[in-house]
């Protein structure tokens, strides 16, 4: 049985690292991702066609490489990342930054 969020918000950051981010309760700060440079999208589909486009690569090359970034509901400071090989590792956050500001700063 597979997970449901009530959120999902699709993002590029200046290095060209994708994201899906998906939480229940937390609300992510799309304006500082904005502010920070990043490209938000309505949908995979569309996150994918400006990776393909900015990067000069077919999707098929991209689909599914997409890092997804989860809030754990049991605690609403608990992020965790899943790469595309399906392995989870905790987000250790740094003192004051937001997860707006990890994914605004990760490089690939």
């Amino acid at each position: 049985m597979s997970k449901t969020f009530k959120h999902t918000v699709f993002v590029v950051n200046t290095f060209g690292a994708f994201f899906m981010v998906r939480t229940n309760n937390a609300q992510i700060d799309i304006e500082t991702l904005k502010n920070g440079g990043c490209g938000i999208f309505d949908s995979l589909p569309a996150l994918y066609a400006n990776v393909s486009k900015n990067e000069g690569l077919e999707i098929s090359d991209i689909e599914d490489k997409e890092i997804v970034i989860e809030i754990l509901d049991l605690d609403p400071e608990y992020w965790v990342e899943l790469d595309d090989r399906g392995l989870v590792s905790a987000i250790e956050l740094e003192c004051d930054q937001t997860i707006e500001l990890y994914i605004i700063g990760y490089e690939v």
